[in-house]
């Protein structure tokens, strides 16, 4: 589906904007739990195949599944590195810890669990004002992504369609790096509807213009692809003549359905005939040349 148009630009600007103002409540969360400044920078929302999704530069990785158990029906799913959180949770234990020494063991999963559950309550809450209606979340799980596609497979069939969204986190003089949200198209579509339904804008409206939008664009550029050969003064007289030709041919089979009918007008319907065809042909024949005006009036008198 990588040519197929999933979302328009608005509705990619409604899951962006979504997408801010909840995580920017997290944001706020984080910096209270912390004791430190913490922002979290507009959104880059990436509509991809799932099989297509990657996350290399935040390997090795760290996911949170975050479920929704009121108001929306679906997986949010959070991929931060493993180092940022290992700086998280070492402000929260107040203590170093060296890299070798460190493990996403009982303490440092519940520390990490704990985080997760502040943030993306408070993205919950934030979430249920902007849409105008209650939503809960689950606890969030976390673990260590110990292999991509394993976990892929473990939400996403490999060709269903996933929205990316990344962000860059900065953390004042620990951190300053990037992670991902990740939801499925139908999460994704709710929530963009549950937006626009006091809009008074519907997305089956979008999605008759999208089809409208796309099948215009494929006659367009079909229209480009094609050639047309140029058209010479002699192709165009020899269209001419062909159509004048099949109009006496036409005019010639009335003419004699309507002498069966009546004879007496065989005579001067022939010559009406001949009169129209010799007007007709005048372009396509080449003017006959006379010695003298005698010869002339001699051939009109002929006719």
């Amino acid at each position: 589906m990588a040519n197929e148009i999933i979302f328009s630009d608005m509705e990619k600007d409604v899951i962006g904007e979504v997408m801010n103002i909840s995580l920017g409540s997290s944001a706020t969360s984080l910096s209270t739990l912390l004791g430190k400044r913490v922002e979290i920078t507009v959104p880059k929302v990436n509509v991809i195949n799932a099989g297509e999704f990657s996350f290399e530069g935040l390997e090795p990785a760290i996911g949170a599944e975050i479920r929704y158990v009121e108001g929306l029906d679906g997986v949010n799913l959070m991929i931060l590195k493993r180092l940022d959180a290992k700086a998280i949770i070492e402000i929260l234990m107040g203590q170093t810890i060296p890299d070798e020494e460190f493990q996403m063991d009982e303490i440092s999963i519940s520390a990490i669990c704990e985080v997760m559950n502040q943030m993306m309550g408070s993205a919950a809450t934030a979430l249920a004002d902007f849409l105008g209606k209650p939503i809960n979340i689950s606890t969030p799980v976390t673990y260590e992504i110990e292999d991509k596609v394993d976990f892929k497979n473990k939400y996403f069939n490999e060709n269903d369609i996933i929205v990316a969204v990344s962000f860059n986190l900065f953390i004042e003089e620990i951190v300053d790096s990037k992670f991902v949200n990740v939801m499925s198209l139908e999460l994704s579509r709710e929530i963009v509807s549950m937006f626009l339904k006091g809009t008074g804008y519907s997305m089956d409206e979008n999605e008759s213009s999208i089809e409208e939008d796309t099948s215009s664009l494929k006659k367009n550029e079909d229209h480009s692809n094609s050639v047309v050969p140029p058209v010479s003064e002699k192709s165009v007289i020899q269209q001419n003549h062909y159509n004048e030709h099949e109009e006496d041919e036409e005019d010639e089979e009335e003419e004699e359905e309507y002498i069966e009918e009546k004879p007496s007008v065989r005579k001067q319907s022939n010559n009406r005939t001949k009169t129209k065809q010799r007007s007709q042909n005048i372009v396509n024949v080449s003017p006959m040349k006379y010695e003298n005006f005698d010869d002339y009036e001699e051939d009109l008198s002929q006719d």
